[in-house]
């Protein structure tokens, strides 16, 4: 972990073109920590695996605002966590066996960005936690989840990411 260097958005892009995982971080007057990051259409199991045994956190699928809704993945609750972390129902993709396997979390979110897919051929609840960006991306709320899928769009992918939060050694954020 110690080979991590801050990098300008033009070079996140390029290592994200290339199929890597980058670290977005927010400020440190917001949540202060780092999530893994990699385009959901392009994420494949070992991108998974990687997520969870090294970051620790949740894995999640950051979606579109209008493909969230069109899935209708949103939670009729409020909303009360501190930052407005925009959680949705977590899925699975209809073709899955358990929807827990690092292969099936993949495969889940590559459909989730297949436009030709609808809400018929997600399962629920499911294995996939997803979130749902702002309109406005970054700009409206600089979150995690804008960050991944304004980055996503940038880099010419499916304007979704997945991301998992980073643990430190003590289980801490």
């Amino acid at each position: 972990m110690e080979n991590y260097i801050i990098t300008s958005v033009d070079t996140a892009i390029e290592e994200i073109k290339n199929g890597n995982i980058i670290i977005i971080v927010d400020d440190e007057d917001r949540e202060n920590e780092g999530d893994f990051f990699i385009p959901a259409q392009i994420v494949k199991p070992e991108h998974i695996n990687f997520m969870a045994r090294v970051g620790g956190g949740l894995v999640c699928i950051s979606i579109n605002y209008e493909r969230f809704y069109a899935l209708e993945l949103e939670v009729p609750i409020e909303n009360t966590s501190k930052f407005s972390t925009p959680f949705g129902y977590p899925i699975d993709y209809k073709d899955v066996k358990t929807g827990t396997s690092a292969y099936e979390r993949a495969l889940t979110a590559r459909m989730i960005c297949d436009e030709t897919k609808g809400k018929e051929d997600f399962i629920r609840p499911g294995h996939l936690y997803t979130l749902c960006s702002r309109k406005g991306g970054v700009l409206e709320r600089a979150g995690h989840t804008e960050a991944s899928v304004d980055l996503s769009k940038f880099a010419n992918f499916y304007p979704a990411g997945v991301i998992c939060e980073i643990m430190d050694d003590d289980g801490n954020m």
